[in-house]
């Protein structure tokens, strides 16, 4: 969308490059036949690994989390989640719902920038 592409313009204008939000996790899809066939929800991204010293390892978010919200943002795919982190910048800060062991954990995340190479 404009807004989008107007962000972009003006990071590369204040900049010289692309700033955004980052945390420090590799996800995918959940599976959603495994999780329904456990009673685990279904919708969320799938934290496989979480960076040491990154934001999302200060906020306390682990691999095999299931993130399913960030504000009020619902997460049901990685895609969510990477539309979700669109409207944030570095230094901001947001709740992040995630259902670890069955219990669904609300986490504050204060975003780290989004290195150039990634």
């Amino acid at each position: 969308p404009i807004d989008d592409v107007m962000g972009i313009i003006s990071d590369l204008i204040d900049y010289g490059y692309v700033t955004g939000a980052y945390m420090g996790i590799t996800v995918k899809d959940n599976d959603k036949e495994a999780a329904a066939q456990f009673g685990l929800p279904t919708d969320g991204a799938y934290v496989v690994d979480v960076t040491p010293g990154s934001s999302a390892d200060k906020a306390g978010i682990q691999s095999k989390d299931l993130i399913t919200a960030v504000d009020d943002h619902k997460i049901a795919t990685r895609t969510d989640l990477t539309r979700a982190l669109r409207n944030y910048k570095a230094g901001d800060t947001a709740q992040i719902t995630v259902v670890r062991s069955g219990r669904e954990l609300t986490l504050t995340i204060t975003f780290d920038e989004k290195p150039h190479d990634t």
